[in-house]
């Protein structure tokens, strides 16, 4: 599992193969879950980096997770054929199977949060790149060739 794990991260397709899932979704996933996705076999497993199936009390969170992506997938695909999944796609989806599997509703409100606070954080990123980089000090040393 580890092996395949690693393959599929670093976007190495055999010709054949099918990838529906784009490295940054698959990376979405995994932010949303602490699990990888994989496809094995036709169907999808959802493993630690050491290639150990999600354990008993993250199953269940992990699984709606999933639905969640699949299904949002699904209309991502009808709608923007070549899009990728969106964390807004997903709360969408989210609300509205929290909405009618009423059993379920606290966990998909936790997904729904947590993709909440995954957006504030890309947004901020991606009106705060320096944030990424660690501030103007990093600009300097990126700029004067000075190692990190």
């Amino acid at each position: 599992m580890r092996a395949l794990n690693e393959e599929q991260n670093r976007d190495f397709f055999l010709p054949g193969d099918q990838a529906p899932y784009s490295t940054a979704e698959l990376a979405m996933f995994r932010q949303m879950t602490g699990y990888n996705l994989l496809q094995v076999g036709g169907g999808y497993v959802f493993v630690d980096d050491s290639g150990r199936p999600a354990v008993s009390s993250d199953r269940q969170m992990v699984e709606a997770a999933w639905e969640m992506f699949d299904l949002t997938k699904g209309i991502q695909a009808i709608e923007t054929p070549g899009g990728e999944i969106t964390i807004e796609g997903l709360k969408t989806l989210g609300e509205t199977l929290r909405r009618h599997l009423g059993d379920d509703a606290g966990l998909y409100q936790h997904l729904i949060d947590m993709l909440t606070e995954m957006g504030k954080v890309t947004d901020h990123a991606i009106k705060n790149p320096d944030t990424l980089l660690g501030g103007d000090h990093a600009k300097e040393r990126m700029s004067t060739n000075e190692p990190t």
